[in-house]
């Protein structure tokens, strides 16, 4: 009974998680809804506001899904700076970037440049 009633008492015990685990799991949440943005946007700024609001809300996020699939393929592949590149150059809009990303674009940039070097030593 020992050892069937310690692996039912782990089975059965709903998972609870301490507060670090749940600040954890908020902010990769929220990162997460802020990638999705970001990728509305890239492709809004892609489409064209007229072509993007003839879409439906599945359509949209199919779309969005389907980015963020290729975006992780090129990660996968060691072709990070493609994907930065991409996010760039579609929201080269300044005012833009500071919405989506609460960053200037010299800022964006300059930290994209930073992570580039850091990658080439």
């Amino acid at each position: 009974a020992g050892l069937v009633g310690s692996v039912a008492a782990v089975c059965f015990t709903p998972l609870i998680l301490t507060r670090d685990e749940e600040v954890a799991q908020e902010l990769e949440d929220k990162y997460e809804r802020l990638k999705d943005k970001l990728y509305a946007e890239v492709l809004l700024k892609s489409m064209g506001e007229k072509e993007w609001a003839m879409l439906s809300e599945k359509e949209r996020q199919k779309k969005i899904l389907e980015m963020r699939r290729e975006a992780m393929r090129l990660k996968r592949e060691g072709r990070e700076d493609e994907v930065d590149k991409m996010f760039a150059d579609a929201l080269a809009n300044e005012n833009g970037m500071i919405e989506v990303l609460g960053i200037s674009k010299d800022e964006y940039l300059k930290r994209l440049e930073e992570r580039q070097e850091t990658r080439d030593k």
